[in-house]
């Protein structure tokens, strides 16, 4: 009766996530719960290491210390904003030149 409005069909489950600050995918797997949306870009990463509110899920902010090589599996256009278009023609990998992730400062 605490999640559940009805305990004899069971319809109307809300659970109240107050308090809980770990272990989102335990659940929110796709299969006990929605997992991640088709559109999130691929993690292995907990969803609170980037979600500030994992009741909302607003104000994700991916942390990219320590990330020095596959930039563009995220910042494709797609998960992530990609090269604009008034950046040069290549298809070297984004880390070839740029050496700070966030700032994009050049060699």
């Amino acid at each position: 009766e605490t999640c559940h409005r009805s305990t004899v069909t069971f319809s109307g489950a809300a659970f109240s996530h107050t308090g809980i600050t770990s272990g989102c995918a335990s659940c929110h797997n796709g299969t006990t719960a929605k997992g991640k949306p088709a559109n999130h870009f691929p993690t292995t990463t907990s969803c609170e290491t980037c979600h500030r509110s994992t009741i909302t899920f607003s104000g994700a902010r991916m942390n990219h210390t320590g990330i020095i090589a596959g930039c563009a599996i995220c910042h494709n256009g797609v998960y992530a904003e990609g090269k604009p278009n008034d950046h040069p023609r290549t298809t070297a990998a984004c880390e070839s030149c740029h050496t700070r992730a966030g700032s994009w400062s050049r060699r």
